[in-house]
């Protein structure tokens, strides 16, 4: 589900970003690695969540890209309604105060 967000790799970034910091770190760096490692940890959550198989990316861009979703009908309605489904889980992941 989040394979845009690397948990592990935003955990390392933010702890390398307290490492370069002057103590006691700025106020805004701390608030970059607050946000970062809630970000993490919801990531991290999502992905175990099995439920939330999705479905793939590329062949929604290749039937974009093809023009088979470009005539109104079933398809196109739920392709549309897989898209809203992933920003809104990305959105859950990545900034859930959007999602209100």
């Amino acid at each position: 589900m989040n394979e845009f967000i690397d948990g592990g790799e935003l955990r390392r970034l933010a702890q390398e970003t307290l490492a370069r910091e002057p103590d006691p770190p700025s106020r805004f760096a701390a608030a970059l690695v607050a946000n970062a490692l809630a970000i993490a940890d919801r990531a991290t959550a999502a992905a175990h969540d099995a439920g939330d198989a999705g479905s793939d990316d590329a062949a929604l861009v290749a039937a974009i890209r093809a023009g088979a979703l470009d005539a109104p009908g079933p398809e196109r309605e739920a392709a549309l309604s897989d898209a809203v489904a992933r920003v809104r889980r990305r959105l859950a992941v990545t900034n859930p105060a959007r999602l209100r």
